[in-house]
């Protein structure tokens, strides 16, 4: 039995013209497949493809480097894997080394992986309550679980130029957090969602955001946390 839930969640973005594309890159599939011949399978996926225009943001959930991390695949722990996570398409990309390139994990043999020290959990659908499936992120897991969920957006602005217009490609972050507890998932508005999961609190969740720092309110990590550690 798996230690946590499974998904296999396809999502794939269609865009109409003028939006996304992609190149392939200069060196083969074939060239890459011969270079980790006998290495393990967790190297030998499907090569990603960059999106071939400039663009403002990042479509990594947190830094633009791989870095390494541990995985379990196909019911094996992977560990020092260089990886990174594209929360554009939802997806895990590994690579052998910083020469190589990026490859993409099968999400459906994927249960949960860390990444920089932060842990993710491959959800299945329907499970917690309802949520609906991917990459989450465990920031707190005891009888209450505090998940987060980045999405990186990808849009298009029209941005004046002089007398000219242009079209400015960006990824923008949509962080939502959610909270689980005895087969119940809400997503967190605000202190309003902590009082309902914990009425005996209030006033010590009160207390909490009011005292709050402009710091704390502006890291919603660090302020749910405390919450979450305050009402044990």
């Amino acid at each position: 039995m798996r230690i946590l839930p499974i998904i296999y969640l396809a999502v794939l973005l269609f865009f109409s013209t003028g939006t996304i594309e992609v190149l392939a890159q200069k060196e083969s599939r074939e060239d890459y497949l011969s270079q980790v011949k006998g290495l393990s399978l967790i190297y030998r996926g499907k090569i990603e493809k960059h999106y071939s225009y400039k663009y403002k943001g990042t479509y990594f959930a947190y830094q633009e480097d791989y870095v390494p991390g541990d995985v379990y695949y196909n019911q094996k722990l992977y560990t020092d894997v260089l990886m990174n996570l594209n929360s554009h398409t939802d997806q895990i990309l590994v690579r052998l080394t910083e020469s190589h390139l990026p490859v993409l994990l099968d999400k459906s043999l994927v249960d949960w992986f860390v990444l920089d020290g932060r842990k993710f959990i491959n959800m299945q659908d329907g499970d917690y309550g309802g949520l609906t499936g991917g990459y989450y992120e465990v920031l707190d897991g005891d009888e209450t679980i505090l998940f987060k969920k980045i999405v990186k957006e990808y849009r298009e602005d029209l941005v004046a130029s002089g007398q000219d217009a242009k079209i400015e490609k960006v990824f923008d972050p949509v962080i939502d957090y959610y909270l689980y507890r005895d087969g119940v998932s809400e997503k967190v508005s605000g202190k309003s969602t902590f009082v309902k999961f914990f009425k005996e609190d209030k006033k010590e969740i009160n207390h909490i955001f009011r005292e709050a720092t402009r710091g704390e309110r502006n890291d919603k990590d660090r302020l749910y946390k405390k919450v979450l550690e305050a009402v044990r």
